[in-house]
């Protein structure tokens, strides 16, 4: 998906989005005949947030990213048995831009709604490019159409789990937008 929040004018200031908005809204579906089970939902392989129109890139950082259907799952091996969890420790935040999936339980015949949240600690975006990835049998069945976090309409390619974030009008010296 993208989302164009500068209209190209020179004179165009960013818009500054709060840490911790939801810059993307996306549904996942739980097959009726889904196994119990801990399924992972976040990027793919890719996922790039530009400084500005440039190849000048942040880091960037991702956080939980689960979908638990139904009842604790277990595992089982010939000799023990022992339950399947997801750590609720703090995770490592290397990156200079960090998004967050958050946890979600389901159970099968599900649609989860997950609210994909950016905490970028005042740092500008020109654009984000990325795609999206989950654990077989979770389906991605919506990427949203727009980005509370930057208050622009976003572009999506569903059929390729890809979305991207376009803040800048075009223009080189355009600002980019604060989320």
């Amino acid at each position: 998906w993208s989302v164009i929040t500068l209209g190209g004018d020179k004179s165009d200031t960013p818009m500054v989005a709060e840490d911790g908005s939801v810059v993307v809204t996306l549904g996942y579906q739980v097959p009726t005949d889904c196994p119990d089970g801990v399924y992972e939902i976040g990027f793919g392989d890719k996922c790039m947030v530009f400084k500005d129109n440039t190849a000048f890139n942040y880091s960037v950082t991702k956080l939980n990213g689960f979908i638990t259907v139904g009842d604790e799952p277990i595992e089982t091996s010939t000799t023990t048995t022992k339950k399947v969890t997801t750590t609720t420790e703090p995770q490592p935040v290397d990156g200079e831009i960090v998004f967050d999936f958050g946890n979600h339980t389901a159970k099968p015949g599900d649609t989860v709604k997950v609210n994909v949240t950016i905490t970028p600690d005042g740092k500008p975006i020109a654009a984000i490019d990325a795609t999206l990835a989950q654990d077989s049998p979770i389906e991605l069945t919506n990427i949203g159409s727009e980005s509370k976090a930057f208050g622009r309409s976003i572009v999506s390619n569903l059929p390729e789990k890809a979305w991207s974030v376009i803040t800048l009008g075009g223009d080189k010296s355009d600002t980019p937008m604060v989320a």
